[in-house]
């Protein structure tokens, strides 16, 4: 029998098809400026990976440090997107 969390664990990573994380911690106001980005590119037909690069990009523009633009990673299916 399989304890909870291999479980958890198990379905998570099974019914998952990408992941939007950040690597290491930074100021909340910068998820503040990189989501509505991402959002706006998933409702358009991005693909998950075109979304991320373009959130990404757009941090870039004001803040050039790749500590602050590249701390949210894609894991997973780069192709994966909303069917619209």
């Amino acid at each position: 029998m399989r304890g909870g969390a291999e479980v958890s664990f198990h379905s998570f990573t099974v019914s998952n098809q990408a992941i939007v994380a950040p690597v290491w911690s930074l100021d909340i106001q910068i998820a503040q400026i990189w989501l509505p980005e991402f959002l706006n590119s998933i409702n358009v037909g991005f693909t998950v990976s075109e979304a991320v690069y373009s959130a990404n990009y757009g941090i870039y523009k004001d803040f050039p440090s790749p500590a602050v633009w590249a701390y949210i990673h894609l894991y997973g299916n780069p192709y994966f997107g909303l069917e619209l």
